[in-house]
């Protein structure tokens, strides 16, 4: 994909860069460190995403890493043409303009290794958000819980009308901060021409992380899914 406007490449020490323009300067050292030792001295673990998210002052850093029964004999590499951090960044940054909830993109780094290549993705920091899996489990009035999840709803909704098709949108891959949600984790979106007026996939993979993450509804049940399915078609 193209690099998005107000971006630019910015190759350094072997990695291939882009990054935003107004933070370019003080990003490539952060990017250039954490390829070079993961995770780069001084960063804070934060949860989720198999322990490959950290966060340096207000960026936070993802590496991209692989689950499942490939990440036995292969943690880090990918294969193929298509460069894992590059297409979030383009994606990410194409969403936000059109008014999508987001984690702001700040930039992306990739190192080539023969015919595979490492990924790092940067974006901004957001103050005391939570994903809404945590979120969730704390103690919230119930007008707090109605509010984040017809806000989630509505999100799907902004991202579905942009064209945005999240395969993965699950629990975790939802920020909550306040009473609003950002939307994260794009390596695997895609932009689509048109979009089905049907429910969406996203909503039915949602469903199946709170199933998956709460079997027992003890913390996000029938009604809370029901809640965010009204805020998506405007019932809310």
């Amino acid at each position: 994909m193209e690099i998005p406007a107000g971006f630019h490449r910015a190759d350094e020490s072997g990695l291939s860069c882009i990054v935003r323009d107004d933070v370019g300067d003080s990003l490539l050292p952060i990017l250039v460190a954490a390829a070079h030792s993961w995770p780069p001295t001084g960063a804070e673990a934060l949860q989720g995403g198999r322990g490959a998210t950290v966060r340096l002052d207000r960026v936070v850093l993802r590496q991209y890493r692989r689950g499942g029964l490939v990440a036995r004999f292969n943690r880090e590499l990918y294969f193929g043409r298509t460069r894992r951090a590059e297409h979030e960044l383009a994606i990410t940054a194409v969403l936000q303009s059109r008014g999508v909830p987001v984690a702001a993109p700040l930039g992306s780094a990739v190192r080539l290794v023969g015919p595979a290549h490492r990924g790092w993705f940067a974006s901004q920091y957001i103050d005391g958000a939570a994903n809404l899996w945590l979120w969730v489990q704390g103690k919230r009035t119930n007008d707090e819980r109605t509010l984040v999840l017809q806000a989630t709803g509505q999100a799907i909704r902004t991202l579905r009308q942009a064209g945005g098709h999240h395969p993965d949108l699950n629990l975790q891959n939802i920020l909550v901060h306040g009473s609003q949600v950002s939307l994260i984790d794009f390596d695997r979106a895609t932009l689509l021409e048109t979009t089905s007026g049907s429910i969406p996939p996203e909503l039915n993979r949602l469903a199946r992380s709170a199933r998956k993450l709460d079997p027992r509804q003890q913390h996000i049940g029938d009604a809370d899914l029901a809640l965010i399915r009204a805020a998506y078609t405007g019932g809310a």
